[in-house]
């Protein structure tokens, strides 16, 4: 199933795919990151070096949000 991502006011972007659940992220102008909130926890982004990365552990953001959403959905998902 296909699933719809649309910025909302306030900087939410929500992930709307039945099969994932839905799946929130925000851009937080003040920090510089975006976060979002997964079913296993909560991660921060920082733009460096020409790309998003997770704050913990350097993963890169699409990555980080295939992951993410394939956990959610129960099946791999591939984005690009």
């Amino acid at each position: 199933r296909a699933g719809r991502v649309g910025m909302k006011e306030g900087g939410v972007r929500g992930g709307n795919s039945a099969a994932a659940g839905g799946f929130p992220s925000t851009r937080h102008n003040a920090a510089r990151e975006i976060w979002v909130a997964a079913r296993s926890g909560g991660y921060h982004f920082r733009y460096a070096d020409g790309r998003w990365r997770n704050t913990r552990d350097g993963e890169e953001l699409f990555s980080a949000l295939a992951r993410y959403i394939g956990e959610q959905a129960g099946e791999p998902v591939r984005l690009g």
